[in-house]
Order: structure tokens, then C-alpha cells, then sequence
């Protein structure tokens, strides 16, 4: 891996290389079938939209920055406005896209043109002690409901609620009750949006499963105009087709999923820096090496975490969860290894720290700031944790922006294997993301779910970003060719994207059922299922007949031009953060 301060400077450079237009000479040949779009004569005009859309507003494109932004933003507060502003869309023939957090780094969640169909605002939370699957489904949750703490075991409790939370609010009002709901490492992700339709990796995924695990009934508007129940008994090709394929199928509304009873949680951070600042040492590298073996054994203990590597220093934090929440015997797990990596020369003595939390809502909001800072964040953590807004009231959330990730899932055998290293080496840093189910336990659930079914058997996610000449994960893909990775954190220009987003089997089954239900593709996205079936031509997404003369999946309306100051300030959030200073928190410390 190359020096701190020498990738901060090639980015800039390198995200001009990558710019995102540069397939669009690649493209299938076009015929009709494109979208309107503001320009087109037969466009539908203001009034209309404001007719049959109450509340609709137009979209300042300024308030977008460098990305593309549609036309009007409309935010619908039950599902009968879903219910019409599909109807809206496909009656004029205008692009539809939906956004929850716009917690995405492909882009997925904004447009370049028609109608920003945002959820934010279906809201409502009910806990429920138990849950049976019937066609009717369960009683439509009211927009004031709160969950209210329940008289009966909570061993088979639920939650139903408006598509619109992000899991840290969703979390703080279950916390309240005493239960907690698996949910991302980020407070603005939506369990019921992109990352629960996808896989949804969790610091609680050890104990309780991925975020597709945790569905047990959907209400779900389809591009027909139909507000449709889909659980195991009703849609049931549906409810298997969003537990991930990664959204596309129709616009969540209203989600039922499994909760638990809260649980206390230990977290231990870590340090490693090399004796050379921002360069790696051969210490180091063995340093990383003996961490990632590791690493098999400590997720089969049932103990999850984030280890980042970059030039002269690793970093990790675990996640010790219920019954092994204690510094005690989180420091047990971790010394030998620590002792390891730190017996390498050129590695300085690890420095640590411990917490310990009452609760996940404690964790949460210690770790990432809770929601009245994040309202209005400042100071050093503000690109860590800021979330994107535009000033409505309430605030209305627009796309993250393009960032160009990469991402592989790995088995105990590849952490093991000492080939590992050249793999890595070729990468600009990397991330080990162990929030994965132990394999073979009854959270693990398999084909149930059309997630990859890599994740079943992978001890961490690895994730980078992917700078082209400069580093990328095209040898971690061959190096683990039948594990794949993780769409929402992938690489968009992946030529094997089917493969290694879904599997081709599940691909081929959720393309059946994309068309079933979505026949036009109203609900197109890319990377996505059956994205091939449309691309971006001249300002407008189009039907596409005719093959591709690229293998990857077509570019989508919504990417942004090339921005490195956006991209540089990226990498540099991630690749600096909270260090102790020398000689702190040095060894173990007590709690």
C-alpha cells in the first residue's frame, strides 16, 4: 500500500480517471421507450403536478451541488400518496425514484430528471408481543403510534413501522420500552430501505442475523399502483425477493420485523502504528496478517468489529454483545492477539481503550452522536457522522454523493490464508467489516433470503475504495471468486456485478420476479435487478434493445461528474479519526 500523504494527493487526480460518464459511449443501441423529461414538450406542466400530487415542491438543482437532481420532490405521509405518485409517474411516462436516508454511495436514491419519491415522512412504531403471517397482514400502523412496553414475554416480540426510520431513531424509541432492533452502524440507515433489502451488516449481526433476517412482513406499493401484503403466506415470492435484491421492487411503506430484548455492550478500541509515520513496515504487514487469521476464531466466539488498515497504523474496534459484555473477558479475547502483532518489529506496543455501554442505544449514541448533534453537527467528527439534508421541515434527505467503494466477503480460509497479504497489498487501505451471522447458527438462515449466499459463510466484509490504477479489489475478487460482495458498498463498474452482488441463481430468480411485478422496470435501478433492460442516453433513461459492448452494469442517470474534493474529503475521514496521542492508553487499560 502506498503512503498516507502520497494517496491523499492521487486522488484528486484519479477521480478525473474515474469519471462516471465514461461509459456512455458503451452503451446498447436505444430505441423508444424513454422517459419525459422537463424539456419535452407533452412534459406535464407545474400545475398538474400540484394538482395530483399535494404538497409536491420543485427542486432547487443548486441545492444539489455537483449532483444531478430530478425535477419535484414529493413526500408522501401514508401510503394511498404512494399509492398515487406511482400511479403519477407511470401515467406520464417520468422517471421514478425513491429515497429513504439516501444512505447510498451509488447513487441509487436521487435521479436526474422527474420525480424524487421520498419516504422520510411514513412514520409510527408499534411493539407487538407475538406475529402470525395472514393475507390480510397486520393492522396498518397509525402515523402517532409509539411502542408501548409490553405485559407479555418479549422472546417472539416484533415492531412494525413507517418506512421512514433510520435505525438510531427507530432504536431510541425501543430502547425506551427495553428492546432493540438489529440495525446498521450508522444511525441514518434504514432497516426497511436499501440497507434491510439488501443484506444489512450489523454490530448485532453475531447474535441476531443480517438485516434481511429480520423481516416478517412488508406492505409494499408494486409498480402496478397496488398497495400489496407480502409476508410468507401473501406475495411470497416477494417477501423472498426484498430480503435482497437490494430494492427495485416496489416502494416499502410500512415494515414488520423481529426485535429483542436490549442488551448491555462492551466495546474494545485498539491501536497499532508503525515506528515509520504513514508508511508501512514489514512488521506491520505481518502485524495485519496475524490480526485477519484471527479473526475466524474471535467471530466464532460470537464477538463482532471493525479493523481498518492504512498506511503506518490499524485500527480496530470489537463489539462485545449481551453475555460477553464485560472488559474483563473482552480484553481475554483480544490480548494474545494484540500481544502478537505487537511482537513484530517496526510495530510500536498497541494502545487500548475499553467502554462499556448499558444498552445499544448507549453505544450508539457515544459511538456516533445522537441525534441532537447529529441535527446540527460541528467540530472534527463532523464528515464521520453528519447526515445529508436539505433545510425543509421537517429536513428532507437527498443522495450521499458518488463514492467510488469496493467490497469482498472472505471466509475463515482466505483470513488464514498468508496469500492474503499480496491480495491486500494491492488495495489503496482496507476495511474488515466482522458484523457477519456465525455460519451454522439458526440466525444464519440461508435461502430464505436472496442475499448472497456468501454472507452464510463469510467471517468479514472487506471494503475499500476502488481508485482505479491505484488500487482497487480486482485481486480480492479472485483471490474469493465465489463469495461476492456487498452492493451497497461495491464497486458499480463490477463486470461480473450479477455474480458477485446476488449469485447467479438468486439473480436469475429475482429477475423473474422484477419482471412479474415491475414488467417496465418503473422502479429501474443501477446496479440493480434487470438493470440492463433500460440506460442512460443523451439526458434520458430509455429502454435498451440491441447487447451492450461492456460487461458492467449500465451507468446510471444519477452519478455525479467527477468531484475530488468530495472524494479527498472522503478518503481523509477515513483514513484519519480519534488517535491517542504516543504513549496514551498504552497496553491494557482498566475500566
Amino acid at each position: 500500500m502506498k503512503s498516507l500523504v502520497f494517496l491523499v494527493i492521487q486522488l484528486a487526480a484519479s477521480a478525473v480517471a474515474l469519471g462516471p460518464l465514461k461509459r456512455q459511449a458503451a452503451a446498447a443501441t436505444v430505441a423508444s421507450g424513454c422517459h419525459k423529461i422537463a424539456t419535452d414538450t407533452d412534459y406535464p406542466a407545474k400545475s398538474v403536478w400540484q394538482q395530483a400530487l399535494p404538497g409536491v415542491t420543485a427542486i432547487d438543482p443548486s441545492a444539489f451541488g455537483t449532483d444531478p437532481a430530478p425535477d419535484y420532490r414529493y413526500r408522501p405521509r401514508t401510503s394511498t400518496d404512494v399509492v398515487n405518485a406511482v400511479k403519477f409517474a407511470t401515467k406520464y411516462n417520468i422517471r421514478l425514484t425513491v429515497i429513504t436516508s439516501g444512505h447510498d454511495f451509488l447513487c441509487r436514491s436521487t435521479s436526474s430528471s422527474g420525480l424524487l419519491l421520498d419516504v422520510s415522512l411514513l412514520t409510527g412504531i408499534r411493539l407487538s408481543s407475538s406475529f402470525k403471517a395472514k393475507t390480510a397482514g397486520v393492522t396498518p400502523i397509525r402515523s402517532d403510534e409509539t411502542p408501548k412496553a409490553l405485559k407479555d414475554s418479549c422472546k417472539e416480540a416484533v415492531v412494525t413501522f413507517g418506512a421512514s426510520y433510520g435505525g438510531q431513531p427507530l432504536n431510541d424509541a425501543l430502547s425506551a420500552v427495553g428492546m432493540v432492533a438489529v440495525a446498521g452502524n450508522h444511525g441514518a440507515v434504514a432497516p426497511a430501505g436499501g440497507w434491510g433489502q439488501t443484506a444489512g451488516h450489523s454490530p448485532l449481526a453475531n447474535q441476531f442475523g443480517l438485516g434481511v433476517d429480520q423481516w416478517l412482513e412488508a406492505k409494499v406499493v408494486t409498480a402496478d399502483g397496488k398497495l400489496r401484503v407480502v409476508n410468507s403466506v401473501s406475495n411470497s415470492d416477494l417477501f423472498w425477493a426484498i430480503r435482497g435484491g437490494g430494492g427495485g421492487f416496489g416502494v416499502v411503506v410500512e415494515a414488520t420485523m423481529k426485535v429483542y430484548p436490549d442488551v448491555p455492550v462492551t466495546g474494545i478500541n485498539f491501536w497499532l502504528n508503525s515506528t515509520t509515520p504513514d508508511v508501512n513496515s514489514e512488521g506491520l504487514e505481518k502485524a495485519s496478517q496475524a490480526l485477519w487469521a484471527a479473526l475466524p476464531d474471535i467471530q466464532a466466539s460470537g464477538i463482532s468489529g471493525y479493523f481498518f488498515g492504512s498506511p503506518g497504523y490499524i485500527r480496530g474496534t470489537s463489539v462485545h454483545v449481551g453475555e460477553l459484555s464485560n472488559v474483563t473477558d473482552a480484553y481475554n479475547a483480544w490480548i494474545p492477539v494484540l500481544e502478537k502483532m505487537q511482537s513484530y518489529e517496526g510495530v510500536l506496543p498497541f494502545q487500548s481503550r475499553p467502554f462499556v455501554y448499558a444498552n445499544f442505544k448507549e453505544y450508539y449514541d457515544t459511538t456516533y452522536g445522537a441525534r441532537s448533534w447529529l441535527a446540527a453537527p460541528t467540530g472534527p467528527d463532523y464528515n464521520a457522522k453528519a447526515k445529508r439534508h436539505d433545510a425543509d421541515d421537517p429536513p428532507a434527505p437527498r443522495g450521499f454523493g458518488w463514492v467510488p467503494t469496493d467490497s469482498v466477503l472472505f471466509g475463515p480460509d482466505h483470513m488464514k490464508d498468508p496469500a492474503l497479504l499480496g491480495v491486500i497489498k494491492t488495495q489503496a487501505l482496507w476495511n474488515m467489516i466482522m458484523t457477519t451471522p456465525k455460519p451454522g447458527t439458526t440466525t444464519n438462515i440461508g435461502k430464505q433470503t436472496s442475499a448472497h449466499p456468501g454472507w452464510r459463510k463469510a467471517t468479514a466484509l472487506m471494503t475499500t475504495i476502488n481508485l482505479g490504477e491505484l488500487g482497487n479489489a480486482d485481486a480480492a475478487r479472485a483471490f474469493a471468486p465465489d463469495m461476492g460482495g456487498y452492493i451497497n458498498e461495491g464497486w458499480a463498474d463490477d463486470p461480473n456485478w450479477k455474480q458477485n452482488f446476488w449469485g447467479l441463481d438468486n439473480y436469475n430468480r429475482l429477475s423473474g420476479i422484477k419482471t412479474k411485478y415491475d414488467p417496465k422496470n418503473v422502479f429501474w435501478t443501477t446496479p440493480g435487478i434487470n438493470a440492463e433492460q433500460r440506460q442512460f442516453i443523451d439526458g434520458r433513461v430509455c429502454f435498451a434493445t440491441g447487447a451492450s459492448n461492456t460487461t458492467a452494469a449500465p451507468i446510471t442517470d444519477s452519478k455525479p461528474g467527477p468531484d475530488p474534493v468530495k472524494l479527498a474529503g472522503y478518503l481523509i475521514a477515513e483514513l484519519t479519526g480519534k488517535f491517542p496521542a504516543p504513549g496514551e492508553y498504552v497496553g491494557v487499560q482498566p475500566h
